[in-house]
């Protein structure tokens, strides 16, 4: 007995008629063409959509539409006021000549101005704030030391020379206070120094004069400190190996010291020899100068010749 299923089939299409064979295959290559055209347009419809998107993107010159330009606000006038009369202004006087006369030296060396030496009458230290060779930042214009400022040949006795710039040794006011019992620490912080040397004549075998100096330039401020801290290491001094001693001050310039220096062990002595010009400190020692009157003299030279190097004096 036959299948039920195929005996339904059957029954559906026993009526049917069927196409040509060639029909079919003619109908089966149309759809084919036709498939083939409908793929080729939609794929260039899909480069025209992206070519038109990307334009869009970055812009057309032709087809963008241009910014509207920001409305310009043209600022207020602003009043020009009227000058107003002024008087003229009053004329300052002009400075009179001073009639005293300068104390700066010949830098060349030559002597200075008499009254300067022994004999003359003890200068009176200066009073007020002296003024300085700084600049508006308070820092020296020219830091360096002139030589010109230094005592000169010519401030000695005939016979005496220049003997160069090298001053190591023991002269100084701090290898005899190395003697002391106590130490009063150092003050201030120099910007400029300069140091000389001068010979005198030969006194006879191993007997040869000498003259020591050493000019500093401080801050006005630190160049008084050095001065107190002098007087203060003096003071404070006490007798172990060095006595001290101030034997004179402020007799010229800004200010003046001379500090008396003995060894306890031998009791011979020297004298430390110290000027200030505003912000220049000068330490001087003379091998011969074993009085005060001798020492007086040498500071006032020194005195003198530190105006060279500073606008105080």
């Amino acid at each position: 007995m036959p299948d039920p299923i195929f005996s339904d089939l059957y029954r559906e299409t026993e009526q049917l008629s069927w196409a040509p064979i060639e029909q079919v295959r003619r109908r089966g290559r149309q759809r084919v063409r036709r498939a083939r055209v409908t793929a080729g347009l939609a794929a260039v419809l899909a480069v025209v959509a992206v070519g038109t998107g990307v334009r869009a993107l970055v812009g057309d010159p032709q087809g963008m539409v241009p910014p509207v330009p920001p409305a310009k606000v043209s600022p207020s006038p602003t009043p020009v006021p009227t000058p107003s009369p002024s008087a003229e202004p009053t004329p300052s006087p002009s400075p009179s000549p001073s009639g005293t006369p300068s104390r700066t030296p010949d830098p060349t060396g030559t002597p200075i101005a008499p009254g300067a030496g022994s004999g003359s009458s003890p200068a009176a230290p200066r009073s007020g704030t002296p003024r300085s060779s700084t600049s508006a930042t308070g820092a020296p214009a020219d830091p360096s030391v002139p030589s010109a400022a230094m005592l000169q040949a010519a401030d000695l006795p005939a016979g005496w020379r220049f003997a160069g710039e090298d001053t190591d040794g023991d002269w100084t006011f701090e290898f005899s206070a190395s003697g002391c019992a106590q130490q009063v620490p150092w003050v201030g912080s120099s910007v400029g120094r300069r140091d000389r040397e001068l010979r005198g004549p030969d006194l006879g075998p191993e007997r040869t004069q000498g003259a020591l100096q050493q000019v500093q330039r401080y801050s006005v401020t630190d160049a008084r400190a050095v001065m107190s801290r002098v007087r203060n290491q003096v003071a404070r001094c006490g007798a172990e190996r060095t006595k001290m001693s101030v034997v004179d001050q402020g007799f010229v310039g800004d200010d003046a010291l001379i500090v008396r220096a003995e060894s306890i062990e031998t009791g011979k002595f020297v004298f430390h020899i110290f000027v200030r010009q505003g912000d220049l400190v000068a330490e001087v020692w003379k091998s011969d100068a074993k009085d005060v009157a001798a020492a007086r003299s040498l500071a006032r030279k020194a005195a003198t010749r530190l105006c060279a190097g500073t606008d105080a004096c």
